[in-house]
This record gives C-alpha cells, sequence and structure tokens, in this order.
C-alpha cells in the first residue's frame, strides 16, 4: 500500500462524522465518532483541540484560539475518545481525523464546552452585614 494511494483516499472526501461532544466534567469530554465508510487506510484517528477566546474572562475577549493539542488514537475501529485536564469551564474546537502512517485524512470538527460543575453562577460583591437586632443572620445562594 503507497502512501499516495492512502493520502488521495483520506482526503478525497470526510471519512469520520464527529457526533455532538458529551461534556462529563469541568475538566473532561466524551468524544466519540462515526466511520461513514471503512477502508483500508485507517489505522487510527488524530484527536485535535484547542480553547477557544471568549470564555467568560474579561481579558479573554480578544485572545486568538489558544495551542493546538493534539493525541493519536491507535485503532481503526476505535469510536470514541475521552479527553481530559481540560480547563475548567472552557470552550474548545475539536476535530477528529483518520490516519495511515504518516498521512492524515480530512477533518471533522464540533466544538464544545465543558461542564459547569461547581461553577459559581452569583458573583457576590460588597455585602455588608449590619447586626441591628440580636438575631442569627443566614445567606443563602439562590443556586
Amino acid at each position: 500500500m503507497s502512501l499516495d494511494s492512502a493520502a488521495d483516499e483520506l482526503s478525497s472526501s470526510k471519512l469520520v462524522h464527529l457526533n455532538t461532544p458529551q461534556p462529563l466534567s469541568s475538566t473532561s469530554v466524551k468524544l466519540t465518532w462515526v466511520v461513514r465508510r471503512h477502508h483500508r487506510y485507517i489505522q487510527g484517528f488524530v484527536v485535535k483541540y484547542r480553547p477557544l477566546p471568549g470564555n467568560g474572562d474579561a481579558d479573554d475577549e480578544d485572545r486568538t484560539p489558544g495551542r493546538v493539542s493534539e493525541v493519536r488514537v491507535a485503532g481503526g475501529d476505535v469510536t470514541s475518545y475521552t479527553l481530559e485536564g481540560l480547563e475548567k469551564y472552557t470552550s474548545y474546537e475539536v476535530a477528529v481525523q483518520p490516519y495511515y502512517e504518516s498521512v492524515v485524512g480530512r477533518d471533522s470538527t464540533a466544538q464544545v464546552r465543558t461542564r459547569d460543575d461547581g461553577r459559581p453562577n452569583l458573583k457576590l460583591f460588597n455585602i455588608f452585614i449590619s447586626a441591628l437586632i440580636n438575631q442569627p443572620v443566614f445567606l443563602q445562594s439562590p443556586c
């Protein structure tokens, strides 16, 4: 099997469809995909991901997308992978591409946001409590 033949077949059409990624926690996301057409030139998959700008931080809005990270998942029959160790509460661009030796096929791209587990929904500023009467005061978050 030649690399030229592999390159022609892997780049001729999108062979992989990335399903909607499923956030598992504030730092992990499960990816699943479908191979539309199985063939001899898929040895595994390359999962690429990067944080997107605009993740809620005031300084983040003008930031360019983050550096692309890459994971190689061996096995042409593999259809899922869990990304772990992601930045909390962050949106990512994710792509899955089939590969054969050094040849990488066309990607299937999606965007995903990690879950907001434990993220405060309300920021409290300048709370001042004055004891006017001799009664206990209870503060409760609306979350």
